[in-house]
């Protein structure tokens, strides 16, 4: 056996016979010594129905993993803005206080909306969804803002505003909630297009619409707002024209809108005019004082004439 070798296993012999296995006591989990609720305010808190949502009890161990299935099953109530937990290590370690931390959700007093024009304040307000005595904060009012964001944008006002201030009776937990809306800048039309029209042309279809594009002068008269109510009336105002022209079964399709230059949109409008119809036969029934021949010149449409509804009417 060479030198090396013997030198090698002498070393692993000693290593070997040198291991040694140890073990180290691990420290015991404390004990909750108490379980304590201190309330932040506003108003009181109903403690009894707060326990009902927390696990541990004194006298049971400690366990994170149930504080924080306490913390979210608190949470999830929606009676709190703020929900937390601390702990107060007493003695050795081996026992700790429980201390839960809540701040109550103002329950809504009164509620007032200013700065409305192109939509009510009464209107702002039912969209908001607030009832008196609801549970009401910052966050409830972010979530329920986007209600009327969405609202503003379908009649594309495209940076609306909703700021608010919450005023709160710390001792009965009440609040007054004041709302200021900015309605911000509207889109403006850019142009109006037909689709379909083939017997009344576009600029005279555009004519008897209220709502115009844009002119030089629009920033005077303002008569290029889009306004979604006032292209929904011209949309009867379109039908009425062709029905006047004897296109009685005229559809006015939605007006169809697309981003323009700026803060203006395009309006496209698709019409089927559908066919011209004429007077046939007129049978004239229950005369007493004149005689049929005596009333026909009179009528205002006559066989072959095209069945225009003002006519008609």
């Amino acid at each position: 056996m060479s030198t090396n070798f013997k030198c090698w296993l002498t070393m692993l012999l000693l290593g070997w016979s040198g291991m040694v296995t140890m073990s180290v006591a691990q420290p015991s989990p404390p004990v909750v010594r108490d379980v304590r609720i201190v309330n932040e305010g506003p108003g009181p808190l109903d403690e009894a129905s707060i326990r009902a949502y927390i696990g541990l009890a004194a006298g049971v161990v400690y366990d994170p993993a149930a504080v924080n299935r306490d913390i979210r099953a608190l949470q999830e109530t929606g009676r709190f803005s703020s929900v937390s937990a601390a702990l107060e290590v007493m003695g050795d370690g081996d026992q700790v206080d429980l201390i839960y931390r809540l701040r109550n959700r103002p329950r809504l007093r009164s509620i007032r909306v200013d700065g409305g024009n192109r939509v009510s304040n009464r209107r702002i307000r039912n969209l908001l969804e607030l009832e008196m005595g609801e549970r009401v904060d910052d966050q409830v009012l972010a979530v329920r803002a986007q209600n009327v964001y969405e609202h503003y944008r379908k009649r594309h006002f495209i940076e609306p505003e909703l700021t608010w201030t919450i005023t709160v009776d710390e001792t009965t937990g009440r609040a007054d909630v004041q709302i200021t809306v900015d309605e911000g800048p509207r889109l403006s039309i850019w142009t109006i297009r037909f689709e379909g029209n083939e017997t009344v042309s576009s600029r005279r279809l555009r004519r008897v619409m209220d709502t115009g594009g844009w002119r030089p002068w629009s920033w005077i008269t303002k008569g290029n707002r889009f306004d979604r109510q006032l292209l929904d009336a011209d949309r009867d105002l379109l039908r009425r024209t062709y029905m006047d022209r004897g296109h009685l079964d005229v559809q006015v399709g939605e007006p169809v809108i697309t981003e323009g230059p700026g803060r203006r949109v395009r309006v496209r409008i698709p019409v089927e005019e559908g066919p011209v119809y004429t007077i046939g036969a007129i049978s004239i029934e229950g005369l007493t004082l004149f005689e049929e021949e005596a009333v026909r010149p009179a009528l205002r449409l006559q066989p072959g004439d095209t069945a225009s509804m003002g006519a008609i009417e």
